[in-house]
């Protein structure tokens, strides 16, 4: 757009009035004044008949010499010329014109960018300027270059005015409206089903990500693609989730340390099992503290002499909290099962007759962040919530009408925490026999690692 007409500069060198010329010549255009977009100006002149041309010969003004219509933006501007018209008898007389630059500007530049990445958008050097975003004057934003703002998720329109100001014609434009969208950047995190595991135990990361659009693409350090990997080596594991529509992206690390020896743990003299008949059952009411709302670990020796489904520990009412189990395979094999869970079952059996040291560990939430223990090692993996309720805790049981177990049972213990695959081995290991006397880890020595128990059934010692 054009605006404006300036004040008309004084006449170059030595010329009569503007557009007379002697014989009583006339020869005159519109306006003296145009911006260098302007349509191109007829004369007026009289009499007809003669030639067009530049006083000076200066070739960057372009007329024709027949008709002497300036091509206004074939002409040079920010640049003034003297138009001179020659009647057929010779008389001449001349006109000033006066030609500014449109300053014509267009935004280029990235139309999107992550939340946070410093992006710019740039017009034509050479001119004043003014940017407006969502039609408000951006203060202070007066180059032909503009840093948008990154920091506020959402889109936004700018436009830009360019100004050029030649012998007092000022000429104007604004550029077309430019659509600019900043992009949640997805905020990725690492979940481990364990942070410490033993040689030759498996951990499972897993990437969660919020924020963004909702779809992802994940590449890890390993070069796998997927949401979860599984890692048995001790190394720091990186994960770049991207956000499939915007392109924005973000890192999560996380460190798996990996212990070569079992926990050390002291042992303690163990005297006496607790033998179940088939029909009875041991009762820990609500507020023997094992109210647990998250990571969970269950351990116990079991002496099964009977196949066939029959409790261990069930932490139940009139629906089921979790319960720790032997399948109906002969036989056993060792399952848990958590209300609007799954089951995992233990890929090894159990030895009737003989002595299972067995044991869940869960991470809660987290995708096989669960694992399931025989004889100090893992036998199973699987993905569990644990949430706190005021149910009962059963010991040989899943009910009290059904599913008992037969056999014998010793050092039921439960944690509120997830112990790790080092800390079962080591319980596992703790337990054994000195000069005939049975021996079994002692969950409240002070030396070990291992956090106390929250619950521990000794079973009569």
């Amino acid at each position: 757009m054009q605006i404006g007409i300036g004040t008309p500069l004084p006449l170059i060198g030595n010329l009569p009035s503007q557009g007379q010329g002697g014989g009583g010549i006339t020869f005159t255009y519109v306006n003296q004044n145009y911006c260098s977009n302007a349509s191109d100006p007829s004369p007026t002149v009289v009499p007809a008949g003669g030639t067009f041309s530049e006083l000076n010969s200066n070739s960057g003004l372009v007329i024709n010499a027949t008709t002497g219509v300036i091509d206004i933006s074939a002409s040079t501007s920010n640049a003034s010329y003297i138009a001179k018209y020659t009647a057929p008898g010779g008389e001449s007389a001349n006109f000033l014109i006066n030609i500014s630059t449109y300053p014509a500007v267009t935004i280029t530049g990235n139309s999107s960018a992550c939340e946070g990445t410093a992006t710019t958008l740039t017009v034509a050097s050479g001119y004043s300027y003014q940017w407006y975003k969502d039609s408000v004057l951006i203060s202070g934003a007066t180059s032909n270059t503009y840093n948008p703002d990154v920091n506020t998720v959402g889109s936004s329109v700018y436009y830009v005015i360019a100004t050029n100001t030649f012998s007092g014609i000022t000429c104007t434009d604004q550029s077309a409206n430019f659509s600019f969208t900043v992009n949640e950047v997805p905020v990725a995190s690492i979940s481990a089903s364990s942070t410490t595991i033993c040689t030759g135990d498996t951990a499972t990361l897993t990437a969660n990500v919020t924020g963004g659009s909702g779809s992802y693409t994940y590449l890890w350090s390993t070069g796998a693609t997927t949401s979860n990997i599984s890692v048995t080596a001790a190394a720091t594991y990186t994960v770049t989730v991207t956000d499939t529509n915007s392109t924005c992206t973000d890192q999560a690390s996380q460190a798996i340390t990996v212990s070569t020896t079992p926990t050390a743990i002291a042992s303690i003299d163990n005297d006496y099992a607790l033998e179940f008949d088939g029909q009875s059952y041991v009762l820990a009411n609500s507020n023997e503290n094992i109210e647990i709302d998250g990571d969970l670990t269950i351990s116990a020796w079991i002496k099964p002499s009977t196949s066939g489904i029959q409790g261990l520990v069930a932490k139940r009412s009139s629906s089921i909290d979790y319960q720790l189990y032997t399948d109906a395979s002969n036989p056993p094999k060792l399952q848990f099962f958590r209300s609007g869970g799954s089951t995992i079952t233990s890929s090894d059996s159990l030895t009737l007759n003989e002595w299972n040291h067995i044991a869940i560990t869960v991470k809660s939430g987290i995708f096989n962040g669960s694992t399931l223990f025989i004889n100090g090692q893992p036998s199973g993996n699987g993905t569990f919530t644990i949430s706190s309720t005021t149910a009962n805790l059963f010991i040989g049981t899943l009910s009290t009408t059904s599913n008992f177990f037969t056999g014998d049972m010793d050092e039921v213990a439960i944690w509120d925490t997830k112990l790790s695959s080092c800390d079962i081995e080591g319980i596992y290991n703790a337990t054994t026999s000195v000069n005939g006397q049975p021996k079994s880890a002692n969950l409240l020595d002070a030396n070990t690692t291992i956090p106390a128990p929250v619950y521990w059934n000794r079973m009569g010692d």
